[in-house]
């Protein structure tokens, strides 16, 4: 009986473990994607996006160069802003499967530890 109680014990660390890790990631996660939108929001305030200044041939091409650069850059980091936020959602339903089952060990737990007392 005891056994099977430090088996339970170590399943519950375990999985408390891998939530606390888990848990870990998606707040580096949700501080990466405040970064990204912090960043993409600079970028759109940009006056190259909304203004091409064309001097002479060599500073229109560049100015156009660099606003189809830049657009592209901005909806390169929408996609990726949206695969942040996807694989942050994935970990917060992983981490709630975790806590369901920790939750379910320690009924487990409770009911070892009762029927142990009961001998």
């Amino acid at each position: 009986m005891r056994k099977k109680i430090r088996e339970w014990e170590e399943k519950l660390r375990i999985v408390e473990a891998q939530i606390a890790a888990l848990t870990d990631e998606n707040a580096k996660l949700g501080q990466c994607l405040s970064d990204w939108n912090t960043q993409k929001s600079k970028c759109s305030a940009s006056e190259i996006l909304s203004e091409v200044v064309v001097l002479n041939v060599f500073e229109g091409v560049c100015a156009d160069q660099i606003k189809t650069d830049l657009e592209a850059c901005l909806t390169k980091m929408d996609g990726t802003c949206s695969n942040v936020t996807g694989l942050s959602g994935s970990i917060s339903n992983q981490i709630a499967r975790l806590q369901e089952y920790a939750s379910l060990i320690q009924t487990k737990l409770s009911a070892l530890r009762s029927e142990l007392n009961s001998i």
